[in-house]
């Protein structure tokens, strides 16, 4: 009974919010473009800490090639931007699936609504 009631309760709502199909959308995609301009920001912090990574690649192999070993400053800044990429790494994908997850929600907003609009339409 509770989960006929807030299925009926989900409708409602759906069906107060939204005037069109177009609606769905409008709202689908700006959820989506917020996490892509996430997703954007992240790209350029991975991008900046590849590039510092690399760097610091650099210089710990002018060290090596001088027969001299790396010094530990070097080693830790190293590590930590390694760590700041895996971070990095681990954030996009979790937007990535996130994004998944709002265009199924607002798929299913979409069939729900247009079987609560004109079930013959949905049918289709």
């Amino acid at each position: 009974l509770k989960k006929i009631e807030k299925a009926e309760h989900r409708d409602r709502v759906l069906m107060a919010m939204y005037l069109t199909v177009e609606d769905i959308e409008l709202v689908r995609d700006e959820r989506i473009e917020t996490v892509e301009s996430a997703i954007r920001i992240t790209k350029l912090r991975k991008n900046k800490f590849t590039k510092k990574l690399n760097e610091l690649n650099s210089s710990e192999q002018r060290f090596k090639a001088s027969g001299q070993n790396a010094p530990p400053w070097l080693v830790k800044s190293r590590s930590h931007y390694q760590e700041q990429l895996a971070n990095v790494e681990d954030i996009l994908a979790i937007k990535e699936r996130e994004k998944l997850v709002i265009k199924k929600r607002f798929a299913g907003d979409i069939n729900r609504y247009l079987e609560l609009k004109d079930p013959e339409l949905a049918a289709e």
